[in-house]
């Protein structure tokens, strides 16, 4: 990949890992609501990876990351299968939650409570964050294209790509 390509992949990625950590993220329900990060635990985050490639009349620009990315982006349907327990205690214990019984109030356990997450989920879902079209990728791709280094590294390939075909069309 050409550098300025390169550059151009990485700044995306700090953008949308930037997106990641910062903290205006809704969450809660109606009694209690707030604004957080997407980085409890860091897999997300650590799992980003961009590329961007030149074809023919377009340049596309990949996104990879871990399979549970695009539900906290795009958020999930209610009645799909369920969420692995061992993701959801891992969140619970980087989020420094407890969950109590309803009926008793005590504490229960990390596994209770990460069930009782589960079976919600699966029941109800997972509502998208933000507005439609407004998740931390959609957010990140706005940035990008508004990000003035973008326009540089545009220049700098569409440059660099002029100087070869030239450098081609008359050492011929």
């Amino acid at each position: 990949m050409d550098l300025e390509l390169e550059d151009a992949a990485n700044l995306f990625k700090t953008i949308i890992q930037k997106n990641l950590k910062a903290s205006i993220w809704r969450f809660g329900f109606k009694d209690y609501t707030g604004l957080g990060n997407k980085t409890s635990t860091y897999n997300l985050f650590n799992s980003i990876e961009t590329k961007i490639t030149p074809t023919l009349g377009k340049t596309v620009i990949e996104i990879s990351m871990i399979e549970y990315g695009r539900y906290v982006d795009l958020g999930r349907l209610k009645g799909k299968k369920m969420v692995p327990i061992n993701v959801l205690i891992q969140w619970i214990k980087a989020r420094k939650l407890r969950g109590r019984d309803k009926k008793t109030g005590q504490f229960i356990t990390n596994e209770q409570f990460a069930w009782g997450i589960r079976t919600n989920i699966k029941k109800f879902g997972i509502r998208p964050n933000g507005q439609q079209g407004k998740g931390f990728i959609d957010m990140s791709i706005n940035q990008l294209l508004a990000d003035k280094k973008l326009d540089q590294f545009i220049l700098d390939y569409g440059e660099n790509f002029l100087d070869a075909q030239l450098d081609k069309i008359f050492k011929q």
